[in-house]
């Protein structure tokens, strides 16, 4: 069939065959299809299928092959470059990820998960100021950040606004304690800091100097367990980062800024 397919199909419909056929969990076969459309013709489209597939594969250094000649070609769209990005950072190749990543948001700018992606190989490279300003896409690229921001009705706080600002975690037990350093930015502004966490947590910030009001919420990206104090704002404690100075040697380093057993000094 598939030689017939050589013979007698154009690229465009052995393309789409290898698209279905991945559809369908059969890689192996997409893959095939995909060489022998790149038989026919060469473009973009096909070699970022091609890359992807062979991503997933995990067979890297023939992804990269192809990804290579597929993002020099003059029609490389942003998904060509998107793949080849996803190659590079899987196989550690941080910089030229963070190279592709950038040409693919370039060429597609509203693309969340690109910038989500970029963000991932910018941070550990150190680049934090940019790093950090795309890592704020991850509400619109998955859809359980997005829904856990959404249960809140206020708008967002801007870093600079006085009032109540509650401050929520939208990721795991970890980010929740690494980031909550930045709580005593809060508190130097003057701003009345609610904070909204998991019962797990609670103990660690019940006597927090820089808490306000302390509010427990179910596991994971669940509903407050009690209700929330009326507040003016709302900011994910994983966003603080972005809004205060990125710079390496400005993160809040003041210890401790947790206390398991409550107070004992600042």
């Amino acid at each position: 069939a598939i030689n017939h397919a050589k013979e007698h199909a154009s690229h465009a419909l052995i393309t789409a065959a290898g698209i279905y056929s991945a559809r369908l969990g059969d890689q192996d076969n997409a893959i095939k299809l995909m060489k022998i459309a790149l038989e026919i013709t060469s473009n973009s489209v096909i070699y970022s299928n091609l890359t992807c597939l062979l991503c997933q594969q995990g067979q890297y250094e023939e992804a990269l092959k192809y990804g290579e000649i597929g993002v020099s070609l003059a029609d490389a769209s942003a998904d060509m470059w998107y793949n080849y990005a996803i190659v590079c950072k899987n196989m550690g190749k941080l910089e030229q990820a963070a190279t592709a990543f950038r040409k693919a948001r370039d060429l597609n700018q509203e693309c969340a998960m690109t910038r989500c992606q970029l963000a991932n190989v910018l941070l550990p490279l150190g680049y934090y100021e940019e790093g950090l300003r795309e890592d704020e896409w991850r509400f619109k690229a998955h859809s359980g950040l997005r829904a856990c921001r959404n249960r809140y009705k206020k708008p967002d706080w801007d870093g600079k606004s006085d009032g109540k600002v509650l401050v929520f975690n939208e990721q795991g037990h970890g980010d929740a304690i690494q980031f909550s350093r930045y709580l005593s930015k809060l508190k130097e502004m003057g701003i009345y800091v609610i904070f909204e966490i998991q019962p797990e947590l609670y103990n660690l910030y019940k006597n927090n100097p820089f808490i306000d009001f302390l509010v427990k919420r179910e596991e994971g990206r669940g509903e407050p367990i009690e209700p929330l104090p009326e507040h003016d704002y709302v900011v994910s404690v994983g966003s603080l980062p972005s809004i205060f100075d990125k710079k390496l040697e400005n993160i809040p380093l003041k210890v401790p800024y947790v206390w398991a057993d409550g107070v004992k000094e600042i």
